[in-house]
């Protein structure tokens, strides 16, 4: 079932988001805000959903798995497009002042 390149390449890119939404997480804790910490857990955490939803879809081959991996990934997408908007929302109030 993982043999195809595809497959292996969408593997691979969700291991490197699942990497990367932990790095955000590690670096709002250590910037002491708890905005950015508490959007960056509901980010890994719905990543983190996505990624389990999609084993459990390669496990079983049932639909279920799939709904909830692009439900999770779209939440993940939003939460992360969330905070990109705040951040440059925030750094043009910044450059106005």
């Amino acid at each position: 079932m993982l043999t195809h390149p595809t497959v292996l390449l969408h593997v691979l890119v969700g291991t490197i988001v699942i990497v990367e939404a932990f790095f955000f997480l590690v670096r709002s804790i250590r910037s002491h805000n708890r905005f950015w910490s508490i959007l960056t857990i509901i980010g890994l955490a719905l990543v983190s959903l996505a990624h389990a939803s999609g084993e459990f879809y390669v496990a079983t081959q049932t639909g279920s798995g799939l709904t909830y991996m692009g439900d999770a990934a779209a939440g993940a997408l939003v939460t992360y497009g969330f905070g990109w908007y705040w951040g440059h929302k925030k750094d043009k109030a910044l450059v106005g002042k």
